[in-house]
C-alpha cells in the first residue's frame, strides 16, 4: 500500500505535459544551463558520486554519516544477462563533464524502480535532479520501443520508493513528477 508509481505514458511528451509546470521549468532550466544527461558506468564514477553525497548533510532529512565519510564503494554485481531485470545508472554532467546528479534505476519486469537520487547541492538550484528524474523517464521509454526487438519487456511503471511514509517535502516533490500512491501486488 502506497508505493510512489507513475504509470508510463506512450510518449515522452505525454509524460512532460503530466508533471507540474515548475518540474518542468526546472528541467529546462537545467537545459539552458548546458548541463547534459546520459547513462554511465558507476564504478568510473566513485569520485563524483562521493563529492556529490558529501556536498550537504541534510536532504529531505539528515544524511547517514556513513554516506558522507566513506567513499562508495564499487559494484561489482557484473553486468545483466537477463532481459527482465537490471541496473541503470543515469547522470547530470556539467560542460566540464563532472557527474553533477545522478539516478539508479532498477528495471523488473514492468517496472523501473527508483533506487537512488542524488544531486551536488552547488548545483541543486539550475535544476539537475528535475532533469535527471525527467531524462531517466524519458530513457525508459526509449527502452520500451526496442520492446519489438526483445531487448527489454515494456516497462509499464515508474516508481520511487513508498508514498506514505515519507516527509510533506518529499511527498510534494514525487507529486510533482506525476509519482501517486498506488496498491501494488508485486508478483515474482
Amino acid at each position: 500500500i502506497g508505493v510512489a508509481l507513475l504509470e508510463l505514458p506512450i510518449d515522452f511528451n505525454t509524460y512532460f505535459m503530466l508533471i507540474e509546470s515548475s518540474a518542468r521549468r526546472n528541467y529546462k532550466k537545467s537545459i539552458r544551463n548546458e548541463y547534459t544527461f546520459s547513462r554511465f558506468n558507476y564504478n568510473e564514477r566513485l569520485d563524483d558520486i562521493w563529492d556529490i553525497n558529501r556536498s550537504t548533510t541534510f536532504r529531505q532529512g539528515e544524511m547517514p554519516k556513513e554516506i558522507i565519510d566513506n567513499k562508495p564503494k564499487p559494484v561489482t554485481n557484473g553486468i545483466s544477462t537477463s532481459n527482465l531485470h537490471d541496473y541503470l545508472y543515469y547522470g547530470v554532467f556539467d560542460n566540464e563533464d563532472k557527474l553533477v546528479s545522478y539516478l539508479g534505476i532498477m528495471l523488473a519486469g514492468d517496472i523501473a524502480m527508483i533506487g537512488n537520487i542524488y544531486g551536488h547541492a552547488a548545483h541543486q538550484s539550475n535544476g539537475i535532479v528535475p532533469h535527471v528524474l525527467v531524462d531517466g523517464a524519458k530513457h525508459i521509454m526509449e527502452i520500451n520501443k526496442c520492446f519489438l526487438k526483445n531487448i527489454f519487456p515494456k516497462v509499464k511503471y515508474y516508481g520511487y520508493g513508498t508514498y506514505y511514509g515519507a516527509s510533506d517535502s518529499l511527498r510534494r516533490f514525487k507529486r510533482k513528477f506525476g509519482f501517486n500512491p498506488k496498491r501494488v501486488k508485486w508478483v515474482l
